[in-house]
């Protein structure tokens, strides 16, 4: 082999030698997962208020919480109308919630389970004002669960009614 040829296989072996090294650099130095995923179902909220035109409350709160929490690294957020399809999306846990009026206060109540163990991990409530609406309980309710949850799309009550009549009708 000539001198020549050997020069050439030398310089080869040297840029594929460094192809490997930046290719090792760029994925070692990657940020790594620091968890599993937990698969959160969140099916709608029931209404305890005996005001049959708050119901679409009940769907609002599921659709807000869920898209609120999407951004998640470590959340996926899933629909679901009952606790065995919960179970049979694989979710880890689910978010059971209620609302209800009393003297002019919107009370959104929620509970955490965890689906393997039947254990609640988590139990709260959030209280504002009627007239505040609902979507900034929501957030709150959003921000326990992740605190990088992302604020919903809207903060208007009626653009939300819309939407998730919109979204329920299903064509």
């Amino acid at each position: 082999m000539s001198s020549e040829a050997k020069g050439r296989s030398v310089h080869r072996f040297l840029v594929l030698l460094a192809a490997a090294l930046l290719f090792v650099l760029a994925t070692g130095c990657s940020k790594k997962p620091t968890g599993r995923i937990e698969k959160l179902v969140i099916p709608d909220f029931e209404n305890l208020s005996g005001d049959a035109s708050l119901n679409w409350m009940g769907r609002a709160a599921a659709v807000v919480v869920e898209e609120d929490l999407a951004a998640s690294p470590t959340i996926q957020p899933m629909e679901a109308g009952a606790r065995r399809d919960a179970l049979s999306l694989g979710a880890t846990r689910i978010l059971h919630g209620y609302f209800s009026v009393v003297r002019g206060s919107l009370r959104l109540s929620v509970s955490l389970e965890r689906l393997d163990t039947h254990r609640m991990v988590d139990d709260f409530s959030v209280e504002g004002p009627v007239t505040g609406g609902i979507l900034p309980l929501l957030g709150a309710i959003a921000r326990r669960i992740e605190p990088r949850a992302r604020p919903f799309g809207t903060r208007s009550e009626r653009t939300l009614k819309a939407y998730v009549k919109a979204r329920s009708a299903g064509d």
